[in-house]
């Protein structure tokens, strides 16, 4: 008996060689539709973020800022002026005067609601969010805060104070 040994077949080479090019066409694709939707996510987290951070100090100051019963300054002083690192809203409960603090501190957005008389530091406020820091300046009746979120990006918000302004001490 006389072995034959079989020639490659050039025929049965192109469909093998046709699956590998499609497979690999389609790991491709799959690749780079991976990363495109890693990339949008991660665009989608900063943004959300960011309108979470902005939306917030916009609310607050909303919902607190009654004439005469808010001004910006300095944590420790807490008396009012054009600029400062701390928002400040008083308000009288029960005859005694409170004050609630929106300020920026140790890498955070804080808040702290206490007795006007009270003599307390930064860290007993509430943590808000993650914020690297906060400035409030008053200019021709509008609240500007210039905010710096963790991840290095900036952003000033503007809110008109059509409720007659703020107290600022010249």
């Amino acid at each position: 008996m006389k072995s034959e040994i079989k020639k490659p077949n050039i025929s049965s080479i192109f469909p093998m060689l046709t699956f590998i090019v499609l497979a690999s066409c389609i790991v491709l694709v799959l690749i780079m539709g991976a990363r495109l939707y890693k990339r949008s996510n991660e665009r989608d987290e900063a943004d959300y973020y960011h309108r979470t951070v902005t939306s917030y100090v916009s609310t607050r100051v909303s919902q607190s800022a009654v004439e005469g019963r808010f001004f910006v300054g300095d944590f420790y002083e807490g008396k009012p002026s054009e600029k400062g690192n701390t928002l400040f809203f008083t308000e009288e409960l029960g005859g005694e005067l409170y004050v609630t603090r929106l300020y920026c501190h140790d890498g955070g957005l804080f808040e702290l609601f206490s007795p006007a008389s009270a003599d307390l530091d930064p860290e007993a406020g509430e943590r808000v969010l993650p914020l690297e820091s906060i400035d409030f300046t008053i200019e021709g009746g509008l609240l500007l805060a210039d905010i710096v979120f963790d991840d290095g990006e900036s952003v000033t918000l503007r809110m008109s104070l059509r409720v007659g302004g703020a107290q600022i001490e010249k």
